[in-house]
């Protein structure tokens, strides 16, 4: 991500037969919390991520004791064209992200 742009993460829960499940209740968390260098903010709620500085971090959805994988989100500097580059050329030309899927799966937890 570059600084000033907005992330909208996605994720399905997905039942153990494989279905997927409409009405779980997701919620998002950074899980590196204590390292001071995020760079990013995140709504727990609708999985919104805002650049605000350069850093990075991990974030995870979560459905009740369920985790998904964590994925890392990066933020950099904006790439600033240089006076010499003509319109259109690389250096112009910024990654944009719309969007990550995290599938979590519900796994039936044991009776011992």
């Amino acid at each position: 991500m570059t600084i000033g742009d907005t992330l909208l993460l996605e994720v399905q829960a997905i039942s153990a037969a494989g279905d997927t499940v409409v009405d779980a209740d997701i919620f998002w968390a950074i899980i590196d919390v204590d390292s001071g260098q995020l760079g990013f903010t995140l709504d727990a709620t609708t999985g919104t991520v805002v650049a605000i500085e350069t850093g990075s971090g991990r974030v995870q959805a979560r459905v009740g004791d369920i985790r998904s994988d964590p994925i890392t989100i990066t933020v950099v500097e904006p790439i600033t064209r240089s006076p010499h580059q003509p319109r259109g050329g690389p250096e112009s030309r910024g990654v944009v992200l719309s969007h990550n899927v995290l599938s979590t799966r519900h796994r039936p937890r044991s009776s011992a």
